[in-house]
């Protein structure tokens, strides 16, 4: 069984793309950033999923039991499908085998945010494609 969070129609679609800028080919997730800082994006009755979850599951549909959506980037408020792969927790953790601090990738989301939404298209620091 797979578990979707995907809620379809035009009105959701329109206004996820309302909170996406896309400077130097790059999806940029300019709405809400929870404390990982992954995009928070609201399906309605309340619910509140990953944005590139989001954009996974409207490009292929959802995500098998098991697996998770991967930011090939490294760069947590991306969101445009390119980047994004599916894999485990074993495989992202051998990917990448020093633990991200969760702090700084919020931190750096929300900078990388508010310098798109001031207009700066100029990289904000640390690693990844277009970050």
């Amino acid at each position: 069984m797979t578990r979707a969070v995907t809620a379809t129609g035009a009105e959701l679609s329109a206004r996820f793309a309302a909170k996406v800028v896309r400077p130097l080919g790059c999806h940029f997730w300019v709405g809400g950033i929870a404390d990982d800082g992954y995009g928070r994006f609201a399906v309605g009755g309340g619910r509140v999923v990953r944005a590139h979850r989001w954009a996974w599951e409207q490009a292929y549909g959802p995500v098998p039991d098991g697996l998770m959506v991967m930011h090939a980037c490294e760069t947590s408020c991306v969101n445009a499908v390119e980047p994004l792969l599916l894999g485990d927790q074993a495989g992202t953790w051998s990917r990448w085998p020093i633990a991200p601090d969760r702090r700084r990738a919020a931190a750096r989301a929300r900078a990388i945010r508010e310098a798109l939404c001031a207009g700066t298209t100029r990289p904000v620091g640390g690693r990844g494609r277009g970050a």
